[in-house]
């Protein structure tokens, strides 16, 4: 069963990938001409992917204990019991009474500060929603680099499920996270809804794009 949903997947993937990052593009500049804290939100993305190059020697156990956490998390939404988490300087592991890829992959793709410091913005004050918004663009730049630094056919996750269908997924995942976060800097959750939306539309359009051009082209061929 879940070898046939990942073929379907991974089909979906491909024409979901051009979709989204179209309504990622389109995301950003639409939040650098939103508002100054918007801009200052994106604008912390790419400084704390650059802390992070600075620093990220010093906290490895910090980002092996992030990982791990992720597993347990995505692993708790699929109702999926923990068994031990293990995290050290040198590396890690969560057992777990049962898997899937999505939890297997979870950590190359999901923001999981930045969905935590997003589900608690709302109940801030006002006067330091700039702050959470820095905060939310260093740690969301942190997500990116660390995964880019991370990703490796070497990494048991990314072995067991192959290379090549373990890029495209965390690849779209991390396209729909960052527009995620660029809505959510714009309105909140409402934002993050609306970029979802706007990616399933232009995913859409390039399925029906090429559903009737296929046919033409293949015509003009023969």
């Amino acid at each position: 069963m879940w070898i046939f949903f990942k073929i379907l997947l991974f089909v979906a993937a491909v024409p979901a990938m051009a979709g989204y990052a179209l309504a990622l593009y389109v995301e950003i500049f639409s939040a650098l001409n939103h508002s100054s804290q918007a801009r200052l939100g994106l604008a912390m993305v790419p400084a704390g992917m650059i802390l992070w190059l600075l620093f990220g020697r010093f906290l490895r156990f910090f980002h092996v204990f992030e990982h791990e956490v992720t597993h347990l998390v995505t692993g708790l939404v699929f109702f999926i019991q923990p068994r031990q988490l293990v995290a050290s300087e040198s590396g890690g592991r969560m057992e777990m009474y049962g898997n899937n890829f999505i939890v297997s992959l979870a950590p190359y793709f999901v923001p999981l500060f930045s969905l935590v410091l997003m589900a608690l913005m709302p109940l801030l004050d006002g006067s330091v929603s700039v702050y959470a918004c820095c905060v939310l663009g260093l740690v969301t730049g942190y997500h990116v680099i660390s995964n880019v630094q991370e990703f490796s056919l070497q990494q048991p996750d990314i072995r067991s499920h192959g290379l090549i269908f373990s890029t495209a997924i965390c690849l779209w995942g991390n396209i729909i996270a960052l527009g995620v976060v660029a809505g959510f800097l714009q309105q909140a959750w409402p934002g993050s809804w609306g970029y979802l939306k706007s990616g399933a539309r232009e995913t859409a359009a390039i399925v029906e794009f090429f559903a009737t051009q296929l046919p033409v082209w293949a015509d003009s061929l023969l």
